[in-house]
């Protein structure tokens, strides 16, 4: 009785499904942390509309030091910066982000001088600057200027010696 409960036709297809099930789930996982680890998005817009510019990714993956953009927001609202700093941070490791709630942290936003919500400063080695605004202009501005100032440095101490 046993031998023919094996051998039944459902106790294959019911085998056969439940593998099935499992190789589509094993599929899924796997994809799943490949897609949590490596953070990769694709703008389909004609002018690449929710993408970074070119000039933008030259100046972030040309940094020589370590850059940290700091985003000073109210904690239920990081949100609003967080689509544009991460893109940021997938360009280079050279370049982190943090985010500072200035009602949970206040001195620390005292100390950044920071007077208003939705601020970003960025900090390109001790230099210190506050983004213009949360665009791509007002942050890749405040690190091509701390950067560049940094390789005159270098340039000006090169030729010293």
């Amino acid at each position: 009785m046993a031998n023919q409960w094996i051998h039944a036709r459902q106790t294959k297809y019911a085998a056969y499904a439940v593998s099935y099930i499992l190789i589509v789930i094993a599929g899924v996982v796997v994809a799943n942390v490949l897609a949590d680890r490596y953070n990769k998005s694709y703008d389909a817009t004609a002018n690449k509309r929710f993408s970074l510019s070119e000039q933008t990714a030259k100046i972030v993956k040309g940094l020589k030091q370590d850059a940290t953009i700091t985003y000073y927001n109210q904690s239920t609202r990081f949100r609003d910066g967080k689509d544009l700093l991460e893109q940021y941070a997938n360009l280079s490791p050279k370049l982190h982000v943090k985010y500072v709630d200035p009602d949970k942290e206040p001195e620390l936003a005292r100390e950044a001088g920071i007077r208003n919500f939705g601020t970003a400063v960025v900090q390109v080695g001790a230099k210190k600057e506050e983004a213009k605004s949360m665009t791509e202009e007002g942050i890749t501005g405040g690190l091509h200027s701390r950067s560049q100032e940094q390789h005159a440095h270098g340039v000006l101490c090169e030729r010293q010696r």
